[in-house]
């Protein structure tokens, strides 16, 4: 398999566990596989990058960002894979300004009009009508006034993971280290 890694914000707190929850449910009703909810900051980060120059790269990331939080905004579906279901999240400047240096960092283009940031839900080849269907019934399951959508998501810290992208099982997805980030 071909090494890449991926950059996350890890919402903490009852959040997290209530997001762990829905993505369990979710993979269990239609036998996907289960993974930590994140918010990608970079993903597809090259394994021809020595992982010793990554870890050292994160670090330098996590040094510039103060702790954020994140709002979540509504379900929806993509047309791919590894965005099959997943909740929007607004387009704070905490946040991009996050992913933005994790682009400068590997020296990628840090503009960031293609990046939608995102809670992924579920990761599956599940047809349209299902992902549909789905969104629909999350809407439902999250929204209310008191559901996961109210609530902030927490991020005081980063995530560095080795996210083989061929690997639809998840299984060889390993998280390499976790960086603080510096408290307001």
């Amino acid at each position: 398999m071909n090494v890449s890694y991926s950059l996350w914000a890890e919402p903490k707190g009852p959040v997290r566990q209530a997001l762990e929850e829905e993505i369990e449910h979710l993979a269990l009703a239609h036998r996907a596989p289960t993974f930590t909810p994140h918010i990608t900051l970079l993903g597809g980060i090259s394994g021809g990058v020595p992982e010793d120059l990554v870890l050292k790269r994160c670090e330098q990331i996590a040094d510039e960002l103060q702790a954020f939080s994140v709002r979540m905004t509504k379900p929806a579906a993509g047309n791919i894979f590894h965005q099959c279901v997943y909740i929007l999240c607004e387009r704070d400047e905490p946040l991009l300004k996050a992913a933005a240096s994790a682009r400068r960092a590997f020296g990628m283009d840090d503009a960031l009009s293609e990046y939608m940031p995102h809670v992924s839900l579920i990761y599956s080849d599940i047809d349209q009508d299902t992902r549909r269907d789905i969104v629909e019934a999350e809407a439902d399951r999250l929204g209310n006034e008191e559901g996961v959508l109210s609530q902030a998501l927490p991020i005081d810290s980063i995530t560095l993971w080795r996210t083989p992208v061929e690997d639809k099982t998840l299984k060889s997805w390993t998280l390499l280290k976790e960086f603080s980030l510096k408290k307001h």
